[in-house]
Order: C-alpha cells, then sequence, then structure tokens
C-alpha cells in the first residue's frame, strides 16, 4: 500500500521536500525534521497534487521556524509530535525502537487508515541507511517486506527487516498522526 506522497516539480519531479532547498546553511545541514513536518502536513492539507519548488519550500520554512533544530539537530521525538500533533489537530502515537514485528505492524496499521508515519533514525548498523542516519524522514507505504519512505526529495525503499531490525546499534522512533477520536492498537504518548 502507498499512500500519495507530495509531488515538487522543478527541472525534475521530487518526492517529497528536501532539507537542500533552504537558503540557510544550517538550515541545509539539519533541518530535516521540518522538512518531514511538511511533507505530512502538506499530505493531510492537499489542496493539490503537484508543488513548485518555491511553495513547498514556503511550507517548508514556516515548518522550520516550528521545529528550529539546535546544535544536536531536531532529535527530540516528543516535542517534534507534540508540535506537529498540534498544528494538525490530531493525537500522536510513538513507538520506539519497536523490533519487526510491532514496527511493520505500527507502519501497517497507519497506511492502511490513510497516515504517513514520520520516522527518525539516530543511528543505525545497516550501510543501507549510511545516507539517513541521524534524520527524519517520511513513510508513505509498505508492502509485504518493504518500507517506502521519502528523504532529500526522493523515495526510497528498504526492506522491513533491515530498517526494524532490533540491534544494539539502532535507534529507530516512529511517530504517527490520527484523528482526535480514531482508536489504535499501540497507542503510546
Amino acid at each position: 500500500m502507498l499512500l500519495q506522497c507530495p509531488k515538487i516539480k522543478d527541472d525534475k519531479l521530487y518526492y517529497g521536500g528536501s532539507q537542500d532547498w533552504f537558503h540557510d546553511k544550517w538550515a541545509q545541514m539539519a533541518g530535516c525534521a521540518s522538512v518531514c513536518a511538511t511533507n505530512v502536513y502538506v499530505y493531510y492539507l492537499n489542496q493539490q497534487k503537484v508543488y513548485t519548488k518555491e511553495q513547498y519550500l514556503h511550507f517548508q520554512e514556516k515548518l522550520y521556524a516550528l521545529l528550529t533544530p539546535g546544535k544536536r539537530g531536531y532529535p527530540y521525538v516528543y516535542h517534534y509530535a507534540r508540535k506537529v500533533g498540534n498544528l494538525l489537530q490530531r493525537d500522536y502515537q510513538i513507538i520506539r525502537n519497536p523490533g519487526i514485528e510491532k514496527g511493520y505492524h505500527f507502519i501497517k496499521e497507519a497506511i492502511d487508515h490513510g497516515n504517513p508515519v514520520s520516522m527518525l533514525v539516530l543511528t543505525h548498523h545497516s550501510i543501507r541507511m549510511r545516507d539517513d542516519k541521524w534524520h527524519w524522514m517520511t513513510i508513505f507505504g509498505y508492502d509485504q517486506d518493504s518500507i517506502y519512505y521519502s528523504s532529500y526529495g526522493k523515495m526510497k525503499k528498504i526492506k522491513t527487516r533491515v530498517l526494524l531490525k532490533k540491534h544494539r546499534i539502532n535507534v529507530v522512533k516512529l511517530v504517527r498522526f490520527v484523528n482526535k477520536n480514531q482508536e489504535a492498537s499501540l497507542f503510546v504518548k
């Protein structure tokens, strides 16, 4: 199942935003939380299917002001969930280092109910995650053995067993936003 990831048209087609688009150097280095939040916000806003880079950057900059990174970026999953949840007027659910079965169920349940998942990967043992460590990304889909996510304006795919594997180095946090009256089996706040 794959949700409609926001598309941005410039000289090419992007899937979700990219922190590289910011004009500020620090935002380019540490603005991934605001990009992830923009992907989620624009998904729920759903006013149009394709944005120009300038239109999308306008949203990214507004969310950057809400989620301004500090010296270590924005590794604060509860602050992110609370601030974005308030913006969306939705409840949030968080799961930390869930393992393959619980993590897959959490993602599947969210996507099946039309809710993208914000993902923070702080550290990871897999070489496949080398470009996506200490980084917020947006999950828009899954299949039987893979997760599909947006990072740096690209749609990426990774095996669920690799991403969510329990390992002493792996630190993976997932956040989904649900309607205030929507029940979920893994509600953690």
